[in-house]
């Protein structure tokens, strides 16, 4: 009875192994085209953008103002700056996985280095004015990234030839960056 059930376990698991499903190498198949050919895709970075760019003025207009959760805090003394990420925020990096996908490959860091290096991601529909309207109205800009510290130059390259106002790579905050020593802020207490 022993050698039964014993053999019964070892014949179940390897059927139920033999059923294990790994994702085709297309598994953003449907999100990618969506994102390529949906006017909703388009009008949702517009709208987004516009609201943003909209709100620069509001936020300028009042000393205290910070999108920030945990109020109150002093921020007197320090200059407007705005933090936008980078990838699928600023720039499109969807033609890479449209390309993985007609090659039936999946992700490789290989070929995103690559993509990266030769900065083809475009921008999204209304990064660009908006991080310029951020700029024009003496906003410092801060753009992050999980790409890689040795990606900055190419990063702010890409940036660059977008149209995104990029004054120094020191804007870019990307994974492993350096940071400190920075000034403190107090956090006012009610």
């Amino acid at each position: 009875m022993r050698n039964l059930t014993f053999a019964s376990i070892c014949l179940f698991s390897s059927l139920l192994v033999g059923c294990q499903q790994h994702p085709p190498a297309n598994d953003q198949l449907d999100a990618v085209l969506w994102t390529q050919t949906s006017i909703e895709h388009e009008l949702i970075y517009r709208q987004v953008f516009a609201n943003a760019t909209r709100q620069l003025d509001v936020a300028l207009a009042s000393k205290d103002w910070d999108a920030l959760p945990f109020a109150p805090r002093n921020l007197s003394g320090l200059p407007p700056a705005v933090i936008v990420d980078i990838d699928e925020t600023l720039l499109d990096n969807v033609p890479l996985n449209a390309r993985d996908i007609i090659n039936n490959q999946v992700y490789s860091y290989d070929r995103w280095n690559t993509w990266v290096d030769q900065a083809k991601a475009q921008a999204l529909p209304g990064a660009v004015a908006f991080v310029q309207a951020a700029q024009q109205r003496g906003i410092k800009v801060y753009y992050l990234t999980n790409r890689e510290h040795s990606q900055v130059q190419a990063t702010v390259a890409n940036l660059r030839l977008r149209g995104f106002p990029v004054d120094s790579n020191q804007q870019i905050l990307a994974a492993a960056t350096p940071t400190g020593p920075w000034p403190t802020v107090s956090v006012r207490s009610s």
